[in-house]
């Protein structure tokens, strides 16, 4: 067997900037709010996004796994997410999360699809993405 894990992004990574996100919703989270590391939604950094899901930075959990289902908000538009990735930050006690939309046509990837149209109709060179 492959020790590569499959790539599941469709598309090229983005990277906005600086863009504040709440992740973990109560509303959409499968754990109740007192089985969790925190009370309501965490806040998360949005690191890139492609057209199946995003990339975060956030603080470590225990109790996530790769295949929870979570919710998570940008720019105001939630929508569930699976954790497809877990991985250790140079942050210490932080991670970064791999994240793919678990609703495709629900509205928060539209919300992604409509950004990265956008900035695909914007002159000039894409801006660079790290690899």
């Amino acid at each position: 067997m492959d020790p590569t894990p499959r790539e599941r992004r469709v598309g090229e990574r983005h990277v906005l900037g600086p863009i504040a996100v709440r992740w973990r919703l109560d509303d959409l989270s499968p754990s109740p709010p007192d089985e969790r590391d925190g009370a309501g939604p965490e806040p998360a950094g949005l690191l890139d996004l492609s057209a199946s899901g995003v990339r975060i930075m956030a603080r470590t959990s225990t109790r996530l796994e790769v295949g929870d289902v979570t919710g998570i908000s940008i720019r105001g538009v939630s929508g569930p997410v699976i954790v497809r990735r877990i991985a250790p930050s140079s942050k210490p006690g932080f991670s970064t999360f791999g994240l793919e939309f678990a609703d495709p046509l629900s509205e928060l990837p539209q919300l992604v699809h409509r950004e990265l149209a956008h900035r695909a109709s914007l002159p000039g060179p894409p801006p660079a993405t790290p690899a």
